[in-house]
């Protein structure tokens, strides 16, 4: 562990005696006992909404894939920060603790956690462990464990954050915590998901995957219909059920041949409009879902349209219209929550030139340069303009030797 200060382990105040509320605290104390919170598996389930997203939601797999989809993607992006020309601060001490927020957990799965957290709840919390004025980590505060206490005069929003978990109650004044959420229209304490919109169509997209379990095991309907020339009467009858039911019933025997004696005339069901329907309800369900969070059907392994070129023309309109923006909003988030750390005119951005799907065409690169370059535009401003990060220098030297 770290944040030892005279041979002594300090955090915020994690932990309280059971059934009382901690008073909040500025001094670290405990930082051992953030791991201990971290492990414990009760919940104490505040929202019916994140009771349902972390419950029920999250283990269907559309939702399942969107949510690691969206939490692998942004977490590619590269923590940075910038004063006010827009200078990289490489040396800020901020950028450490935003590349390893804790000594126990990585720093990839760290941030995948928050996202995950926002993306199924509308909401995920950070607890500042300080020294001093400067924080030296970060830790996660599960949101159904959180709940958010306005104040009841004027003048301020919220009183403190209140976490409870297995009987436990601790309060954290509102500067002890990082609140990224989701805007709610409604209420401006907590954020709002896309789960709590999407629970009649996760609910029937988990129905429709057990229907179609079921219907694989089984059929769910009768497959023939048998009609005997004579009444055989009702204990024949019931053996014959009886023995259909010991030799055809269940997925081990199902669509075995069928033989019997006596019967004159074999009739087969067809499946009614509703059971036809299925699949194409259930494809308007996916996209639906998809549609909630942001990404298209084909990013999540739904590419019965995909081709190498429009798969990659949906990756960028989903960094530019899905990503980039929750990228801006949290980058906000951030910077108001280290405002007091940042240093005047700095703030916390994110890195993307790295990332593929932004990357431009460079041969239209070239193209747009070129047009720029006959209407008599110099070639340091196309340079800047259509950033492609020429070295001009060896340009001009290659130049003047050409024309010696």
């Amino acid at each position: 562990m770290i944040l030892r200060e005279d041979n002594r382990v300090f955090i915020d105040s994690f932990v309280s005696r059971a059934g009382q509320v901690q008073k909040p605290q500025n001094d670290i104390q405990n930082l051992s006992s953030a791991v201990t919170i971290l492990r414990e598996p009760e919940a104490v389930v505040n929202s019916y909404s994140v009771d349902f997203a972390v419950n029920q939601a999250y283990i269907n797999h559309l939702v399942f894939r969107c949510v690691n989809f969206i939490a692998q993607s942004v977490t590619s992006a590269y923590f940075e920060i910038q004063n006010a020309k827009g200078e990289p601060q490489d040396k800020h001490p901020l950028i450490a603790l935003l590349n390893t927020p804790n000594p126990e957990i990585s720093p990839g799965q760290f941030w995948q956690l928050l996202w995950k957290q926002y993306e199924l709840c509308g909401n995920s919390y950070l607890l500042k462990a300080k020294i001093g004025n400067q924080t030296k980590e970060l830790w996660p505060l599960f949101p159904d464990k959180m709940s958010v206490v306005g104040f009841k005069g004027v003048g301020k929003l919220i009183d403190h954050y209140l976490f409870e978990n297995g009987g436990k109650k601790t309060q954290y004044l509102s500067e002890q915590v990082i609140h990224h959420k989701n805007p709610n229209p409604a209420n401006l304490l907590e954020g709002l998901g896309p789960v709590k919109g999407l629970m009649k169509h996760i609910s029937l997209n988990l129905a429709q995957d057990s229907w179609n379990l079921d219907s694989l095991n089984n059929q769910m309907i009768p497959a023939l219909l048998l009609l005997y020339g004579k009444d055989i009467g009702p204990d024949e009858l019931k053996r014959e059920r009886e023995y259909l039911r010991t030799k055809y019933a269940s997925k081990k025997n199902n669509g075995k041949p069928l033989a019997l004696q006596g019967v004159d005339e074999i009739k087969s069901f067809s499946r009614n409009a509703v059971e036809m329907d299925y699949q194409a309800g259930k494809k308007t369900i996916r996209e639906e879902i998809c549609n909630a969070f942001g990404v298209n059907p084909i990013l999540v392994g739904y590419g019965e349209n995909a081709s190498l070129n429009n798969v990659r023309e949906f990756e960028k309109v989903c960094w530019n219209h899905t990503l980039l923006p929750k990228l801006t909003q949290f980058a906000g988030t951030l910077t108001w929550g280290f405002r007091d750390e940042l240093g005047e005119g700095n703030y916390i951005t994110f890195n993307t030139k790295h990332i593929q799907a932004l990357q431009a065409d460079f041969s239209e690169v070239v193209s747009q340069a070129s047009q720029l370059a006959l209407l008599g535009v110099d070639i340091e401003e196309v340079n800047r303009r259509l950033d492609m990060g020429l070295n001009l220098n060896n340009i001009n030297n290659n130049n003047a030797e050409a024309k010696q």
